[in-house]
């Protein structure tokens, strides 16, 4: 690992007891609701999301749910490790300097809109793991973006000159810069914050999804590309010939589907 990486990796911070307690929980099979429940109701801010959340319209439950071991027994594990990871990333994707504003500019928006729309995608995709996942997925898969936020000032113009003389990605200049891109650094950032493996493969694959195992990687693949172009003022005009076919191919799709999901998500986000 380049050197000022792994000085930037240590001045990412921990994550709090809270939330690494749950990705514990999370990756423990002996583990059971009641423990997470303990973690929960320990964090008066977090339970009060937690009752917040199972009340919504999202869920629509026929009666007020008041207990947060039945909230969460209702929603799952990975509901409520997301919900406290996307309560925590909002102050973290705050930049701080001339390297923050350069990695994190509009991070905030872009994970959330990433997640949400890969939510979606494995509500509507026959995949075997939670479409809660696939919002946890899509909010850390750029958790990358943290380490680099802290390099020296001079190392992100390095990477902002290689990038504009070169006329390459952001991807290839991080790898030409820094020998590593955001999704590689991010994994060993979700190593150390002990993320769950399938989390973890997201990040690392998420702008190579055919070489992960796991399918929900292909989904937030996907909800990048999508949210990315829409974040670069296309203005609901997407451009599906970036999308590998062999993504499409593996979920059984084809371009007709992808682009009936995307119309479906429009008339959502308007509405």
């Amino acid at each position: 690992m380049h050197k000022d990486i792994k000085k930037a990796m240590e001045r990412v911070p921990l994550l709090p007891y809270n939330i690494s307690a749950l990705f514990r929980i999370i990756n423990d099979p002996t583990k059971n609701f009641g423990d997470l429940t303990a973690i929960v109701s320990q964090d008066p801010a977090l339970a009060m999301q937690t009752l917040h959340l199972c009340n919504s319209a999202y869920y629509s439950f026929p009666e007020e749910i008041t207990s947060i071991h039945h909230a969460i027994m209702l929603m799952g594990m990975d509901t409520v490790a997301g919900l406290a990871m996307a309560a925590y990333l909002q102050e973290l994707l705050e930049p701080k300097d001339v390297s923050g504003k350069y990695w994190l500019k509009g991070a905030k928006n872009h994970v959330l809109s990433t997640s949400r729309f890969a939510e979606y995608l494995a509500s509507k995709i026959p995949v075997q793991e939670s479409p809660r996942t696939a919002f946890t997925g899509g909010l850390l898969h750029d958790i990358g973006k943290l380490v680099l936020s802290r390099l020296p000032s001079e190392i992100t113009r390095k990477v902002i000159s290689c990038r504009e003389k070169d006329n390459v990605s952001f991807l290839e200049a991080e790898r030409i810069v820094l020998g590593e891109d955001h999704a590689e650094i991010g994994y060993y950032l979700a190593e150390k914050w002990e993320v769950p493996e399938l989390i973890r493969e997201i990040i690392r694959y998420h702008h190579a999804p055919t070489q992960s195992k796991y399918i929900l990687t292909l989904i937030v693949y996907i909800a990048n590309s999508v949210v990315t172009q829409l974040n670069n003022g296309k203005h609901g005009v997407i451009d599906l010939s970036i999308i590998d076919p062999e993504v499409i191919e593996e979920l059984h799709m084809n371009k007709d589907d992808i682009l009936m999901l995307l119309s479906d998500w429009d008339i959502k986000l308007c509405g």
